[in-house]
């Protein structure tokens, strides 16, 4: 039997690298932070783990597909070599995260906070479509 490497991102590698302005990248180099999506009465909400992520650093969108897609940059900056750490496991480059919404939302209403290291987006969702009668007219 054969061994190989198993890609979590399979055919998508290639859209990463086109994501990230033609950066060469593995799938593997790409954070994925940690979602939590819960809904209210009128929103969807969205929270994203992004501990020491500058605000100015992260891009969120809403495709036609009522995909939410929240990306950027993890920046460290520091007056260490690195050959002077013990332990250095906190990950810095690019991230992405792409999740569907579970229902229709209205982006043009959407918002976003960022407080203690947390991205929490708040979109209000779309109205449910109302049924409409329609008569039909005797001839």
């Amino acid at each position: 039997m054969d061994l190989t490497n198993w890609n979590p991102y399979g055919p998508f590698s290639e859209e990463f690298n086109k994501l990230f302005r033609g950066v060469p990248m593995k799938a593997s180099d790409v954070i994925m932070p940690p979602v939590d999506i819960y809904l209210t009465e009128k929103d969807v909400i969205v929270e994203i783990s992004l501990p020491g992520v500058n605000q100015k650093n992260v891009d969120i969108s809403v495709d036609d597909n009522n995909i939410l897609i929240v990306k950027g940059k993890i920046e460290k900056k520091s007056e260490l070599d690195d050959e002077n750490y013990y332990r250095k496991e906190r990950k810095i480059g690019s991230f992405y995260r792409s999740v569907s919404l579970p229902v229709r939302i209205n982006g043009d209403k959407a918002r976003a906070e960022y407080e203690s290291g947390i991205l929490k987006i708040f979109l209000p969702k779309m109205p449910e479509g109302k049924t409409t009668q329609i008569k039909i007219n005797e001839k």
